[in-house]
């Protein structure tokens, strides 16, 4: 999943999809590529189910 340059802001979090780049408050919260990707997917389709083919379409993520 490629950068679009969206800022989505959930709970006390902040997840900007450019800068690849999770923060809560001034403290930036380490997370893995993986992980990030699957983040971004879930916010990026926030109320809707998300498939685990879609999952695994997101940057060819690799899901059991």
């Amino acid at each position: 999943m490629r950068g679009d340059g969206s800022i989505y802001r959930f709970g006390p979090f902040e997840l900007d999809s450019s800068r690849r780049t999770l923060v809560r408050g001034a403290d930036r919260i380490s997370i893995s590529i993986r992980g990030l990707d699957v983040l971004l997917v879930l916010v990026a389709n926030a109320g809707e189910l998300v498939s685990k083919e879609t999952l695994s379409n997101a940057r060819g993520l690799a899901l059991p």
